[in-house]
């Protein structure tokens, strides 16, 4: 049983004793000896929590015997540094549940701290979704939320607010996968998707997704899937390392082909894939093998030509290729990503696959920026760039509009790759289109022939 909190300063635990006579570490009246108030006794809940926050302050508690309490996540914090991060702890707990702060921290609340640091970070978080949640508006910034402002807090330790920066990202990610509200406070909910407004950065769409309101997240809702994947900074890193867009690198964590990211995503509330594949994507891509410069188009670019409306899935290609069915070489890096450095060995590899007719499995509606377009085109993003610009998408790209803009218009990338797939020189494509008065917009040497005219005169149709 310890005392609660100190008489004059009202501040608990924070003692120490010296020559017989115990001072508490925060009064300023320092000559004051506790002994001569008597105070009233509790009882823990949580007698481990408690002696953890304890034998931080007691200084016949030496460094070597408190080692026994170090975890590995907070392993490199000093005793000073673990306190500090006790009591901002146990403030905002105590903040959440009353409303406003108060110099004098209740012994539940030490309670609770104690148990959060020592099972560091799964306790912590518990608390933070737990009690947090109740008091803060689910669109409120970092800096306003109960326990995760302590990301922003210059008192404490660098380390600890790095992680709790991280662990806030993941709990705010799973909510927003997991959670479902159908009415609160009388408001009608609000849409989950957006699609005619234009795409910002991830982290803008993520609070425009949340906003002041509850949110919502609709079984098998794809399009909220992408604006949290897209948050995800190891989903963003695998983006960047493959050259794919996050909506594709999510058919195929589906499929079972990134156990990689498995971990990431569950921790953001994601399902495990129903199952695994035998060989990851990445697995695929490594055993093709370098045979100098091939020529063509790499198989991202070859993709977006061949198959105008983006249907056949990824995981339909890498299938492909680790049972032979496709094969490819490894050309020079790109600096864009692992698909746009694989070049087809013939085109007679991919057509069967390009070929097969299926439903999309991406919805129309689900919004683009023009880096994910790039990498759709496996091309720059200065190119998608001039695409949206003459076709006018940029304030409502989605995958719906840029399928309605290729069934108009083809780029002269794409002629080319359907003219070397006939077997057919595309060195005069360009002469024999302004010839034929085909009708083409151009934008910084980019051109958008006009489809249907264009795939007649080269004699594609």
């Amino acid at each position: 049983m310890l005392l609660s909190h100190c008489p004059v300063c009202e501040m608990a635990l924070g003692w120490t004793k010296t020559a017989g006579v115990v001072y508490c570490e925060w009064c300023p009246r320092r000559s004051v000896d506790l002994r001569e108030f008597p105070q009233q006794l509790v009882q823990p809940e949580d007698g481990e929590a408690i002696e953890f926050v304890g034998n931080l302050v007691n200084p016949e508690v030496t460094d070597i015997d408190f080692s026994k309490w170090k975890s590995s996540a907070l392993g490199n914090l000093s005793r000073g540094d673990l306190f500090q991060l006790v009591v901002k702890t146990a403030s905002e707990s105590q903040r959440a549940e009353s409303g406003s702060y108060s110099p004098a921290i209740r012994f539940k609340h030490l309670e609770r701290a104690g148990r959060a640091v020592l099972g560091w970070p799964k306790s912590f978080v518990t608390l933070a979704e737990t009690i947090g949640p109740m008091q803060g508006k689910a669109g409120a910034s970092l800096r306003e939320q109960p326990f995760w402002r302590l990301g922003y807090d210059p008192t404490l330790n660098a380390d600890v607010r790095r992680q709790l920066k991280a662990m806030h990202r993941t709990s705010r990610n799973r909510s927003v996968t997991t959670h479902s509200y159908t009415r609160v406070y009388g408001r009608s909910l609000q849409p989950v998707s957006h699609p005619h407004a234009p795409l910002r950065s991830p982290q803008v769409e993520l609070q425009r997704l949340i906003g002041g309101n509850p949110f919502r997240c609709v079984e098998g809702d794809i399009e909220t899937k992408i604006k949290v994947l897209r948050n995800i900074h190891e989903v963003q890193a695998m983006s960047l390392s493959l050259g794919l867009p996050v909506f594709d690198l999510y058919e195929l964590y589906k499929e079972g082909l990134l156990p990689e990211l498995q971990a990431s995503l569950t921790d953001c509330g994601f399902p495990e894939p129903s199952h695994q594949a035998e060989v990851s994507a990445r697995e695929v891509m490594g055993s093709i093998p370098a045979r100098g410069s091939p020529g063509g188009a790499n198989v991202a670019s070859l993709r977006f030509a061949m198959e105008q409306q983006q249907t056949v899935p990824w995981s339909t290609i890498f299938t492909a290729i680790s049972n032979g069915k496709i094969t490819l070489s490894r050309g020079p890096p790109s600096g864009r990503g692992t698909v746009h450095d694989l070049y087809p060995d013939d085109f007679a590899t991919v057509d069967s696959v390009l070929n097969d007719p299926r439903n999309s499995y991406l919805p129309s509606s689900l919004s683009l920026t023009q880096s994910e377009l790039a990498l759709s085109m496996g091309k720059s993003i200065s190119m998608a760039a001039r695409f949206v610009e003459l076709t006018g998408i940029a304030n409502g790209l989605t995958l719906g509009r840029i399928r309605e803009e290729r069934q108009k218009w083809i780029m002269s990338f794409e002629s080319r790759i359907l003219l070397q797939r006939r077997g057919i020189d595309p060195g005069e494509m360009i002469t024999n289109l302004r010839s034929a008065s085909v009708p083409f917009k151009n934008h910084k040497g980019i051109f958008l022939w006009a489809r249907a005219d264009a795939m007649e005169c080269l004699g594609l149709q």
